[in-house]
């Protein structure tokens, strides 16, 4: 990656999280995300159909056409903006509306603010930014709990995972987690109607998100200095859980927390496993703790970023 490229990230990050651009907003029809999420109700609607293994094969040469189309389209920006110095405003518009921490973070603020004054409305409006999860079933306690899950995953999903996949592929790596991230989002259930065609997708979201889950993980236990647990604590939390949900279990250990358990959705209950020994009961400060990690997680990844520039122009 060039010096050039790695500053634009850097622009990126600072305009995403220190001043919340309002270029991020998905819900306008030409924001990328929204695009995206178009696209794949397209490919859910037309192909998702006959047969399991019809729809298992669908699901793959979709997943394949549109990694590659998504990836050209990334390295045609990537070469714009190399040979243009006026296309580094585009890309860095690009990448700015494909990395949104600012806003998960707020929220997460926002949800332990609420449970704090007892405003449950405040509080699961400020959830929804978080998670499309169903608060209807959790009590408040619960509701601190899913808020920090969420707050880890959005850590991973829309700060971490982009952000490396912009260093190692550029613009193309980008577009394409999204992608794929999109794709597992509309029609990579487990349900019924879409085990069979989001299988391969399922499966590339795994492989994609494999590194950045880790990643994510190591730099909320590194900044965990300071915390309840320490970073000793979050550390062990990851090596209780074998290296599952890792992110989760790094804010399990630090704030002296017990996160996953069993579920409740309106049709089901799910017996998921718990992650940490600590207490069940999350408060609103839990929530402030979590917020306060997890930011200064965020700055750990500009500092690595800042390390990687330094060494490309120390080449």
């Amino acid at each position: 990656m060039s010096p050039e490229s790695l500053i634009i990230l850097l622009v990126a990050m600072v305009l995403d999280f220190y001043l919340g651009a309002p270029i991020r907003r998905r819900g306008w029809r030409w924001h990328p995300q929204s695009a995206l999420t178009r696209l794949a109700r397209w490919c859910d609607a037309r192909l998702n159909r006959r047969s399991a293994r019809a729809r298992a094969i669908r699901g793959a040469l979709a997943l394949a056409v549109l990694v590659v189309a998504a990836g050209a389209v990334g390295f045609g920006f990537d070469r714009l903006a190399a040979s243009d110095p006026l296309m580094s405003i585009l890309v860095l518009l690009l990448v700015t509306t494909l990395i949104d921490q600012r806003e998960a973070y707020l929220a997460l603020v926002e949800l332990g603010r609420f449970l704090a004054a007892g405003d449950r409305a405040g509080a699961e409006a400020a959830l929804a930014v978080l998670t499309p999860r169903d608060p209807v079933h959790l009590d408040d306690y619960a509701l601190a709990r899913v808020g920090i899950e969420a707050a880890a995953d959005n850590f991973v999903r829309q700060w971490v995972a982009p952000i490396l996949a912009y260093v190692v592929f550029g613009v193309a790596g980008m577009l394409v987690w999204w992608l794929v991230l999109t794709l597992c989002r509309v029609a990579g259930g487990r349900d019924p109607e879409h085990s069979a065609f989001g299988a391969p997708i399922r499966t590339a979201l795994a492989l994609l998100a494999f590194v950045p889950v880790r990643l994510a993980g190591g730099l909320l236990a590194f900044a965990a200095a300071g915390t309840d647990g320490g970073v000793a604590g979050a550390l062990g939390v990851v090596r209780q859980n074998k290296g599952i949900a890792w992110p989760e279990a790094a804010l399990a250990g630090a704030l002296d927390l017990a996160l996953g358990g069993p579920r409740r959705y309106t049709a089901r209950i799910v017996d998921a496993p718990w992650i940490g020994g600590g207490r069940g009961r999350a408060k609103p400060g839990d929530i402030t703790a979590a917020a306060r990690l997890i930011a200064r997680a965020t700055r750990l990844v500009a500092v690595l970023v800042l390390v990687a520039l330094g060494a490309r122009l120390a080449v």
